[in-house]
């Protein structure tokens, strides 16, 4: 059976962030380009912020532009002719002139997509920019689509689902690829996640921020300790197989964030190789603690612990200490 290629692991994303959206299209090629050079990098990084100031001047420079049609109204209108302007333009507004449709700041290329933003808008969110692109080789179109909104799961989940309805429901072959970022923050929203809405109506999460307010980012957080770092379960795990509970000195604590299957594959494979029987799962924590404490003969020595926080079932595991 074909494998199915995650939708920003496909060339023609990256291409598409770095020409549209190059705010977000530059950190995704940091972050996901793992075979290209940093030279490659840095030179693209530059060529697509030089890109992006120009068109932000470009468009800047067009709205500053006065009109050449604009002129100064004569003075020499009596003021019988004015009131009978006026009320025949009252007159005109409220008979015959329809109201105009409430739309966006920026151009809708059809139906498809103003269907897209009147989601978003329901939302009390601002669709920021919104492009239709063609895929390489394929009929398949794919909709990029920038949205700010209030960083809070159930308005990006109101936003996803309904559009998935207008994908599955549609008779184009087309997908839909969002940014979120926190309204809040303004034009300088960072990325709070990335979604793919696909023709199959499936939905894929990915980029996900710590800083978004979901259910699981409020689990990993409340894990932790503000003060130190520390993951609160775990150390209780561990100084109770000390043989000086008091003497624990906490130095570092990591983790893994196992939010994709390639991460649990690989942590598994850490853990079969490093000879432990316990594996993680999806959505799991794989936690790493550096401390010191005293061993059996009285001295100070510096170990490592590992745990997994299991999100599943909300438990929390010491695999072992080394």
């Amino acid at each position: 059976m074909e494998t199915k290629i995650k939708w920003y692991k496909k060339g023609w994303v990256l291409w598409a962030l770095l020409i549209f959206v190059p705010y977000i299209g530059v950190p995704f090629m940091w972050i996901t380009k793992k075979d290209f050079t940093v030279k490659k990098k840095a030179i693209l990084s530059i060529v697509f912020a030089l890109w992006f100031i120009m068109v932000i001047g470009m468009g800047s420079s067009n709205s500053d532009t006065p009109n050449a049609n604009e002129s100064t109204p004569s003075s020499s209108v009596s003021e019988s002719n004015k009131d009978n302007s006026e009320n025949e333009k009252d007159a005109s507004d409220t008979s015959s002139t329809p109201e105009k449709e409430d739309l966006p700041d920026i151009p809708l290329a059809d139906d498809f997509e103003k269907a897209i933003w009147k989601v978003v808008d329901s939302n009390d969110a601002k669709l920021v920019s919104i492009e239709t692109i063609d895929v390489e080789g394929s009929e398949e179109t794919s909709i990029i689509a920038s949205v700010s909104c209030k960083n809070d799961e159930v308005v990006v989940d109101a936003i996803l689902d309904a559009v998935k309805s207008i994908v599955v429901e549609s008779d184009r072959n087309d997908g839909v690829i969002f940014t979120f970022g926190d309204i809040d923050d303004g034009d300088n929203a960072s990325l709070l996640l990335m979604a793919g809405v696909y023709n199959d109506g499936t939905i894929e999460k990915s980029m996900v921020s710590i800083d978004f307010n979901s259910t699981r980012n409020k689990w990993i957080r409340d894990q932790f300790s503000a003060w130190d770092g520390s993951h609160r379960k775990l150390k209780d795990l561990i100084v109770k197989n000390l043989n000086d509970e008091k003497s624990y000195d906490h130095i570092e604590t990591t983790y893994i964030d196992v939010n994709s299957e390639e991460r649990m594959n690989s942590v598994n494979k850490i853990l079969s190789d490093a000879g432990y029987s316990q594996r993680v799962e999806m959505d799991d924590l794989f936690i790493s603690t550096q401390f010191s404490a005293k061993n059996a003969f009285g001295g100070t020595v510096k170990n490592t612990a590992y745990g997994i926080a299991s999100y599943s079932n909300q438990t929390v595991t010491l695999i072992g200490i080394e």
